[in-house]
């Protein structure tokens, strides 16, 4: 027996030329990936690609968007109406504000957090440790940080 509030499900998928998504519980809960065995917490209205990884204890908030080949790292916290773009990491123990875009192709180190109302244009990498202020704009190619340079 499960104690888990829902199980993992795909509620509807579509796809079109491009791409395709999963989408998961428009209620929220909290899920167990059948494969991985992963806990993770979903908000209400979240789109969750069916390729993404979703590392343990990962939290999602209300209408989160996380295209296709990106890897959400342990213990990730991603707030509200914020959207990750397509092949972007996420490193362990970070934390993503409210409203934050974040573009393609990025690379977010581990333990970073990112403010509310933040736009990360592609192809970014955010160093190890780094906090971006709210409403700040990284342009895109750019490396962000003075993180952990072993």
């Amino acid at each position: 027996m499960s104690y888990y509030n829902y199980s993992w499900k795909e509620i509807r998928t579509w796809s079109n030329r491009y791409q395709s998504y999963g989408v998961l519980t428009s209620q929220g809960g909290t899920y167990e990936h059948p494969r991985t065995k992963h806990i993770t917490t979903v908000g209400a209205r979240c789109m969750v690609h069916d390729s993404v990884y979703l590392g343990d204890y990962v939290v999602l908030g209300d209408n989160v968007l996380i295209y296709r080949g990106c890897a959400i790292g342990f213990r990730v916290q991603v707030r509200s109406n914020s959207m990750i773009g397509k092949f972007t990491t996420v490193g362990a123990y970070s934390w993503i504000g409210h409203n934050v875009c974040i573009g393609e192709d990025c690379v977010i180190e581990e333990g970073c957090t990112i403010g509310s109302h933040v736009t990360i244009n592609g192809s970014c990498r955010i160093l190890k440790g780094t906090t971006i202020p709210d409403y700040t704009v990284v342009p895109a190619f750019t490396t962000w940080g003075e993180g952990d340079q072993r």
